[in-house]
């Protein structure tokens, strides 16, 4: 939560998060593997249980 204030006064956004397209496109060496998740659906997931242990 500190992290994400910090950033937001910072002006980053969550679009500052996303990595590049190719990520998602390409294999990467050495595993041949490509990213699976998308940063927004991660940002939602981390808003929700950081707000959820926050009580």
């Amino acid at each position: 939560r500190d992290e994400w204030e910090f950033n937001k006064q910072a002006g980053f956004t969550e679009e500052d998060d996303a990595l590049p397209d190719f990520f998602y496109d390409e294999a990467l060496p050495p595993t041949g593997k490509q990213a699976r998740h998308r940063t927004t659906e991660v940002n939602a997931l981390m808003r929700e249980k950081v707000t959820q242990l926050a009580g």
